[in-house]
């Protein structure tokens, strides 16, 4: 089981960092108790010294680490009333794990879990919708309303097969079901724009990515403009996020 270097790591994520070093290499996890705000994420969350390891240490991070985030974004996002412009999908219903599967079958099942959560939308509401197409994390942002999808990919790449199919089975059941009030398109065919964004370097920082992204949305006044504006993210950026992400872990401890 990897360690770590104390000296190594910022003063911020100490804390975190020392607790898992000396209580969780034996098994013990963090326990994140559920919340019903984010459909899909019904269940608590546990976060064992692997997800530590990984998110202190700058590598690849665990679905787990993402849905922890979220939940720090929800308990924000109410606080300052912005819960009403935004919610959140979890990826648990969205993402593609199965395997040997019928195809149009499993599309057809993530699709109806997004228009549960659509069913009842009001105008100018959008959802942010973490997804991972196997070893990356892209974000949709989803206005039902408007019919379009805006698509944040941290490679620069255009939608996958499986995600258009998703998105576009999703909005024409829900356009069906609402019937009227909806901007009209051109055949009728959602709009997923693959929008600029900042862009990785390496090869793992996609997930954190993904987290800044949903931050500055939420966070920041024309937060999709801005983000639109820039090309990537600095040291700071990213400690800045992992910052809140360990601190809020650390609400889950008990000594």
């Amino acid at each position: 089981m990897p360690s770590f270097d104390l000296n190594d790591i910022s003063f911020e994520l100490r804390p975190l960092a020392f607790y898992a070093q000396s209580s969780m290499r034996d098994g013990t996890q963090i326990v994140c108790p559920q919340q019903h705000f984010v459909m899909g994420d019904e269940m608590p969350i546990y976060i064992g010294f692997e997800d530590v390891y990984h998110f202190i240490s700058f590598k690849e991070i665990s679905a787990n680490s993402i849905m922890i985030y979220i939940r720090y974004l929800v308990e924000c996002c109410a606080r300052t009333g912005i819960d009403q412009r935004f919610e959140f999908i979890s990826h648990v219903l969205v993402s593609p794990v199965q395997q040997n599967v019928d195809r149009a079958t499993y599309v057809r099942e993530r699709a109806e879990c997004i228009l549960r959560i659509l069913r009842n939308a009001p105008k100018g509401k959008r959802f942010l919708m973490p997804y991972n197409s196997g070893q990356h994390w892209i974000l949709a942002v989803i206005d039902p309303w408007d019919d379009s999808v805006m698509y944040f990919n941290p490679l620069g790449n255009e939608p996958g097969d499986d995600f258009k199919d998703l998105i576009t089975t999703a909005l024409n059941d829900w356009k069906l079901l609402v019937g009227s009030g909806i901007r009209q398109r051109r055949n009728w065919q959602t709009l997923i724009d693959t929008v600029r964004c900042p862009i990785q370097e390496g090869y793992v920082e996609c997930g954190y990515f993904v987290l800044a992204y949903m931050r500055e949305i939420t966070f920041t006044v024309d937060g999709l403009a801005m983000l639109q504006m820039k090309d990537f993210y600095t040291d700071a950026d990213m400690s800045l996020v992992r910052n809140e992400w360990a601190n809020f872990v650390m609400r889950f401890i008990h000594y």
